[in-house]
């Protein structure tokens, strides 16, 4: 295979239906496929003939390596187990999905990926309670005051919640 096609190939490659999983898939068997797809990639890269190859090919073959091997890494250090950092959170990209509604499609996209929202929480929690067996979390002191990341999505009426507002 040339290199245009393993590139080619590889931005084309779909790893999860986003149908089915408008927020992403997050399980370890996902990170699983993502290293094993990547490996795969990276045995064809190496059949590839370098002496040929431009300058601007030289570097997305690079380019494309690091990222292989970065993507069987995360798997291969569970870098998936600790799902919160200091300055993120699986859970603070949520209020990115809150946007106008305009058309139908609009509406049942949204509603999709509301109805998402928990086997998204559910498959982060098992990577999170995994990690934490397993001594991977960060310090504890980042925590403190974390709850103000998502306290205020924690409504008593749902009209209240921002989720809530583009149905307004």
């Amino acid at each position: 295979a040339t290199l245009d096609k393993i590139i080619t190939e590889y931005q084309d490659h779909e790893s999860y239906d986003k149908e089915e999983y408008p927020l992403g898939l997050y399980t370890k068997e996902y990170y699983k496929s993502i290293a094993e797809y990547a490996k795969s990639t990276l045995d064809k890269l190496e059949k590839i003939e370098v002496d040929g190859l431009s300058e601007t090919e030289t570097i997305s073959l690079d380019l494309l390596k690091f990222n292989l091997k970065d993507q069987i890494a995360y798997y291969e250090f569970e870098q998936y187990l600790n799902p919160l950092l200091s300055d993120y959170g699986f859970h603070s990209s949520l209020t990115y999905n809150v946007r106008p509604l305009t058309n139908y499609d609009d509406i049942k996209k949204y509603l999709n990926t509301l109805n998402a929202i928990p086997e998204y929480v559910n498959q982060h929690f098992v990577n999170l309670r995994e990690g934490l067996e397993k001594g991977v979390s960060q310090p504890l002191v980042i925590f403190k005051g974390y709850e103000s990341t998502y306290d205020s999505n924690i409504v008593d009426n749902y009209e209240d919640s921002y989720y809530y507002s583009p149905f307004k």
